[in-house]
Parts: C-alpha cells; structure tokens; sequence
C-alpha cells in the first residue's frame, strides 16, 4: 500500500486495528498479527518521515472502546500481552528490533487507553481511609 493513501485514512486504519486487537483475544494468533501490522504501519510512518501523523492520532484521534463482549479485553490489556509474545518470539529478530524501536508509540497508546479507562470508570479518585497505620 502507498504511504500516501495510507496516510489519508490513517486514523480508521489503526482504530479498526484496536478493534479487531481487542475483540478476537480468543484467537492465539490474531491479536500478534494485529500488533505485527500496527508494527509495520509505524515503521513506514517513520521511514517516510511522517511521525507527526502518529502523534496526532494519539493526542487527537485515539478513543479506547469499551469492551463489546465480556470476552474482550482493553486495549492496554490486549497491546502490554502480545508485545510481550511478540518479544518472546526469538525466530523473527526484524520484528522485535522494530517493536523496541518504535515502542514509543505503543507506550504512549497504552498510557492513553489505562488513563481513559481510569477517568472513564470513575477510578482515578479513588477514596483512600486516613486511618492506614
């Protein structure tokens, strides 16, 4: 696919990425194939110089869904299990150079979706008791 075009439809590209990244968590392979692309997608953003696109779609176009199924996981949960899959596959050493590369990126998405989930849910605030000793 031209970076170009790809560009055009950046954001729906990587928000039906999430969506397919979090809802088929009962496939083995899916979720690894999803990160592999999301790989891939920011590694020609950033060979052609277009990082800024990345930075925006996180600060601006990034909204973590609520799960749809009670089989579905959150997006941080989803990201933080298959990079470490991804990590623990010795045999493709392309891809964790890359994933260690443009981690950045995915710590940044997981922050995003952890912190929205907290406001979301009311969590954040959480009342503590003054009496703890």
């Amino acid at each position: 696919m031209e970076i170009q075009v790809m560009i055009q439809f950046l954001p729906v590209i990587l928000m039906q990425l999430f969506r397919v990244l979090t809802n088929m968590t009962h496939e083995d392979d899916v979720p690894i194939n999803c990160t592999m692309v999301l790989l891939h997608i920011v590694s020609k953003c950033h060979e052609e110089g277009l990082d800024n696109y990345l930075r925006s779609f996180i600060k601006y176009s990034f909204r973590p869904e609520k799960p749809s199924t009670p089989q579905a996981q959150l997006i941080h949960e989803t990201l933080a299990t298959t990079m470490i899959a991804v990590l623990k596959q010795s045999a493709d050493f392309l891809a964790i150079n890359k994933l260690l590369k443009y981690s950045w990126f995915f710590f940044e998405i997981i922050a995003k979706s952890m912190a929205t989930y907290l406001l979301e849910e009311n969590k954040i605030k959480v009342s503590r008791l003054k009496n703890n000793i």
